[in-house]
C-alpha cells in the first residue's frame, strides 16, 4: 500500500450540512425550437494505415484527445487540434513503451491524463503536460488510470491493487489519496471546485457519491432502480451516469439538487449519459428501434435500403444522443447533422462548454460513383452551426482548501465559462473595471481587502460592443477573525 494514501473520511447523507458546493446559479444552453440541422460533422482521421479512431475528450479550445487503432488493436494516444471549420490531423502523444496507452481527459491548459503501459508491463496513470512529455502519476500496483483533470491540475481516477480490490483516487499537489479504503470504489471525476465523484461497488451493487473537504455524500438511487453509477460531474454539482432498473434495463440518469432523475431513451430500452458541460447539456448513447423506424441521415438510409452495405453496421442499435437537462427531450444526434451526411453517430463521449461534441461512429468512405459503400469506424467532432445555442455565461468560484466561507485575507479563484466564442469580455468588481485575459481559459484570482458584499459582473460583447451574455455573482466577505 502506498504510504502516502490517506484513509480518513467522514460521511453524511444527501442534503446535510456537510456538503457545500460553491458555484453560481447555472445558466443553461437552449436548444432551438425549430427542427433541422444543428451541427456540422467532421471526421477525426487515424494515423497512417491505422483502421479506427476513438475520441474520448475535448477541451474548450477545441483540442480533442483519443486513440488511433491499428489492425492488431493497438491503441496509440493522439490529439487533434480542431477549429469550427475543420478537424486537425492526429498528433501522436509519447509513450513509455510500444505497447500503447489511452488518454481520457484534457483541460483548457492542454494537460492530458489517461493511462499507458509502462516498460514493466503495468498500466499506470499518466499525465501528458504537453505533446512531447509523458509522466507517470501513480502505478497502482496492478492497474491505474487517470480519468479526469480539472483546471487546477487536480486529477481523479481508478486503480486496482494486487489483491484485486479496486479504489478511486485523487491526486492534489502530487499527493495520491484513496477516496475511501473501507469499501471498494470505482470511477473518478473531479470538477474545478475540487469535488470528486466516484462509486461504491460490491458484488451486487453500485452507488455514486461525492466527496468534498473530506465529507462524502451519497447520491440517491433513481425511483425503480436497484443500482447506479455516476460518470461525470460539472461545477454546478450536476452528475450524470446510468442506473439499472428493476426490469434489468439500463437508463441514463441526472442527479441534480439532491434528487435522481431518469432521462428516458430513444425507444430501444437502453441509455447511458456519458458527459455534461457546465451549462447542463448532456450527451451519451441510447438504443433505438429497428432502422426502418429511425430517422437516419439520408445518405446512410438510402444505402441501407439498397442492400449494398453491411447491415451489421447500419442495424447497430445504439445512437448518440443530446439532452438539454430536464427541460427538453432526448434527441438523436443523427437527426441534427446535415441530411446528406454519410455518418451513423453511434455514441457521444464528451461535450465542451461551446457545445462541441466528440464520439464514435461509422462513416461511409466509398467514392460517390462506386455504387456501393464502405463503412469505417471513426471518431467524430460535431460543431454547432451559428444560432444553435443562446449565448450564456457560467461563473463558479473556489474558496481556499477547507474554507467554508470567504474572509478578508483569503484568495478566491473565479472561473468563467462561455457557451459561445468570446470576442470581447468585460469584468467589473463593485462597479470598477478589471483586467481580463485575452483568451480562454478565463480565470481570476481575487483577494478581498474589506468585509461586505463583492459584486462581480461579467459581460460578453460582439464586435459592435453589443452585449451577448451577462452574468453576475455576489460574494459575501467576512471580517478577519
Amino acid at each position: 500500500m502506498d504510504p502516502h494514501v490517506s484513509r480518513s473520511v467522514a460521511r453524511c447523507r444527501p442534503g446535510s450540512a456537510g456538503f457545500v458546493c460553491m458555484v453560481g446559479v447555472i445558466s443553461l444552453m437552449l436548444l432551438p425550437s425549430a427542427k433541422g440541422q444543428m451541427f456540422q460533422v467532421f471526421e477525426l482521421a487515424p494515423l497512417g494505415k491505422d483502421t479506427e479512431t476513438v475520441a474520448t475528450g475535448i477541451n474548450n479550445l477545441g483540442v480533442v484527445v483519443g486513440v488511433s487503432v491499428d489492425a492488431a488493436g493497438k491503441n496509440s494516444p493522439v490529439s487533434w487540434i480542431c477549429t469550427a471549420q475543420k478537424a486537425g490531423s492526429p498528433k501522436v502523444l509519447p509513450l513509455f513503451s510500444p505497447v500503447g496507452g489511452k488518454p481520457w481527459d484534457i483541460n483548457d491548459l492542454g494537460w492530458v491524463v489517461g493511462e499507458a503501459v509502462h516498460s514493466s508491463s503495468r498500466t499506470v496513470a499518466t499525465l501528458w503536460p504537453n505533446s512531447k512529455t509523458i509522466s507517470g502519476l501513480h502505478d497502482g500496483e496492478k492497474f491505474c488510470a487517470a480519468y479526469s483533470i480539472n483546471e487546477f491540475g487536480e486529477t481523479a481516477g481508478y486503480y486496482v491493487q494486487q489483491d484485486g480490490v479496486p479504489g478511486a483516487f485523487v491526486i492534489r499537489d502530487g499527493r495520491f489519496s484513496l477516496l475511501d479504503d473501507s469499501q471498494s470504489t470505482r470511477g473518478g471525476c473531479i470538477n474545478d471546485l475540487g469535488t470528486v465523484l466516484a462509486n461504491y461497488v460490491s458484488e451486487n451493487e453500485s452507488r455514486p457519491f461525492l466527496l468534498q473537504n473530506g465529507i462524502a455524500t451519497d447520491l440517491p438511487l433513481p425511483p425503480g432502480s436497484t443500482q447506479a453509477e455516476g460518470w461525470k460531474l460539472n461545477n454546478a454539482g450536476q452528475v450524470v451516469g446510468s442506473a439499472q432498473l428493476e426490469n434489468q434495463q439500463e437508463e441514463a440518469v441526472l442527479w441534480q439538487n439532491g434528487s435522481a432523475h431518469l432521462l428516458d431513451h430513444l425507444g430501444g430500452g437502453y441509455s447511458s449519459a456519458t458527459d455534461l458541460n457546465h451549462f447542463g447539456v448532456i450527451v451519451g448513447v441510447s438504443h433505438v428501434p429497428p432502422p426502418s423506424s429511425v430517422n437516419l441521415p439520408v445518405g446512410v438510409e438510402s444505402i441501407a435500403k439498397s442492400g449494398k452495405t453491411s447491415m451489421t453496421f447500419v442495424n447497430e442499435p445504439q445512437r448518440a444522443f443530446i439532452r438539454q437537462g430536464l427541460g427538453a427531450p432526448m434527441k438523436n444526434l443523427n437527426t441534427l447533422i446535415p441530411p446528406t451526411s454519410k455518418w451513423v453517430l453511434l455514441s457521444a463521449s464528451a461535450i465542451n462548454d461551446k457545445g462541441w461534441i466528440v464520439g464514435h461512429g461509422l462513416v461511409d468512405k466509398a467514392p460517390n460513383n462506386s455504387g456501393g459503400s464502405l463503412f469505417l469506424p471513426r471518431g467524430f467532432l460535431l460543431v454547432p452551426v451559428a444560432g444553435s445555442f443562446v449565448p450564456a455565461l457560467d461563473v463558479s468560484y473556489r474558496l481556499p482548501p477547507g474554507a467554508g466561507s470567504l474572509k478578508m485575507g483569503d484568495t478566491v479563484d473565479v472561473l468563467l465559462h462561455a457557451n459561445h466564442p468570446v470576442v470581447k469580455l468585460q469584468f467589473s468588481l463593485n462597479g470598477i473595471p478589471q483586467s481580463v485575459p485575452k483568451s480562454e481559459p478565463f480565470r481570476f484570482r481575487i483577494a478581498p481587502t474589506q468585509a461586505g458584499v463583492m459584486k462581480l459582473v461579467f459581460r460578453s460583447l460582439d464586435k459592435s460592443n453589443r452585449t451577448l451574455a451577462e452574468k453576475s455573482v455576489d460574494l459575501t466577505v467576512l471580517a478577519a477573525p
